[in-house]
């Protein structure tokens, strides 16, 4: 994973992300864009499954059915986006990679406070901001998910994701980075799957 992390950096340098451009950061089919390598590339340095390709703040569209753009969605030929970002593909991107930038230098400069105000998809920028992070002085585990941190801490999710990143790295003591996110994630899961119900559990009872 250390090795991975090196890999990571080494083709997305801070530097290089304000020049990004559209086609290098989402496309559909190419697995070296900036969204495969957080998605899926680096799936094993914290994992941001789930949810939909909006999370990116925009993505090229694999699957070009005609959609209608409505409420905060946009949809183009090749591309939707959050409309918030702008009125056009370009500069929903533009709008996006500035907040990536944004993530990423805070991160390396050990800002998380500012981390907090910036827009963009939380698990994808929490997953930025660790990956951009001081790695020999962490303070923040791979694990991007408020509902697995409250569990493992024994919390409420209602805090903030960095207040539970805080919580949950004061109890790290000396354990690797990625052992200890381990840990987290798979007691997390564990306590949620003890205090949930399937479909099958919930229709038995009523």
């Amino acid at each position: 994973r250390e090795a991975l992390w090196d890999e990571f950096l080494k083709r997305w340098p801070l530097e290089s992300l304000q020049s990004m451009s559209l086609q290098e950061y989402t496309q559909a089919g190419n697995d070296d864009c900036f969204v495969y390598w957080l998605e899926a590339k680096t799936e094993s340095l914290g994992s941001i499954w789930g949810g939909s390709a909006f999370k990116f703040g925009i993505f090229s569209r694999k699957d070009k059915t005609e959609r209608v753009s409505e409420g905060s969605r946009s949809y183009g030929d090749e591309y939707a986006w959050y409309s918030k970002y702008g009125a056009s593909p370009q500069e929903a991107f533009e709008q996006v990679r500035a907040r990536i930038v944004e993530v990423a230098t805070a991160a390396r400069a050990g800002e998380f406070e500012k981390i907090r105000t910036i827009h963009v998809g939380r698990a994808f920028k929490w997953k930025i901001a660790f990956l951009y992070q001081d790695r020999q002085h962490p303070q923040l585990i791979p694990v991007y998910s408020a509902d697995l941190l409250a569990a493992y801490l024994g919390e409420r999710p209602s805090k903030s994701l960095l207040d539970l990143q805080r919580a949950a790295l004061a109890k790290r003591g000396d354990a690797n980075i990625f052992s200890f996110g381990e840990e987290v994630w798979t007691r997390g899961e564990a306590i949620l799957k003890q205090s949930s119900l399937t479909p099958e559990e919930v229709i038995a009872f009523l």
